[in-house]
C-alpha cells in the first residue's frame, strides 16, 4: 500500500449524501466526568474468572525411609527433623518464603529451589507444591524463568530418595 493511500485511512470520512453523515457531540452541562471504577465495575463483572481455591493446609509429613545401616547420630538427626516438621510446618514455610523474598540479584535458581526443597521437607504434596511456588515466582526478579523452572523441580523432588526410578523400602 503506497503512502498516500494508508494516509487517507487515517481522515476522516463523509457519505456520498451529507445527509447520511453524522456526528453526534454530547457535551452539554449534564455530563460530567466518567467514573472508569464504576464503568468497569458494570460493564465486566460477569467477565471476572472465580478465585482459585486456596490449598490445604500442609499435608501430613512424607516419612523419610531409607535402606541398610544408619549410624546413631544420622537415626537421631532424622528424628529430630521428622519432630520439627510435623510440629511446625506453617513455620517452616513462612520461614522459607521469608528467605527467598530477600534473595539478592543473581540467585534466584538456587534460591528457589532451596524454597522448594524447604516446603516439600515442610509435607506439602505435590499439587500444593506446584501451586505454592506459582505464587511465589510473583515475587522473582523474572517470574518467566521461575514458572517455567517449576516442573522440573517438582519432578525432581518427587524423584528424591528414589532408587532405580522406585521408592527405596
Amino acid at each position: 500500500m503506497d503512502r498516500q493511500r494508508s494516509i487517507r485511512l487515517y481522515l476522516p470520512c463523509q457519505a456520498k449524501k451529507p445527509a447520511d453523515s453524522f456526528f453526534r457531540e454530547f457535551n452539554d452541562d449534564l455530563r460530567g466526568p466518567l467514573d472508569v471504577a464504576l464503568w468497569l465495575d458494570a460493564c465486566i463483572a460477569t467477565l471476572r474468572p472465580e478465585p482459585e481455591p486456596e490449598p490445604e493446609a500442609a499435608a501430613a509429613p512424607k516419612p523419610l525411609v531409607s535402606e541398610g545401616a544408619v549410624s546413631d547420630h544420622l537415626r537421631e538427626l532424622r528424628q529430630k527433623l521428622q519432630a520439627e516438621r510435623a510440629a511446625k510446618p506453617s513455620q517452616i514455610i513462612e520461614d522459607a518464603e521469608r528467605e527467598w523474598r530477600r534473595t539478592p540479584h543473581g540467585h534466584g535458581h538456587e534460591a528457589f529451589f532451596r524454597l522448594a526443597l524447604a516446603l516439600h521437607r515442610a509435607g506439602l504434596t505435590d499439587p500444593d507444591l506446584t501451586h505454592r511456588l506459582r505464587e511465589e515466582a510473583e515475587y522473582a526478579r523474572s517470574p518467566r524463568d521461575r514458572k517455567a523452572e517449576i516442573k522440573g523441580i517438582v519432578k525432581k523432588l518427587d524423584q528424591s530418595g528414589k532408587i532405580g526410578g522406585r521408592r527405596a523400602a
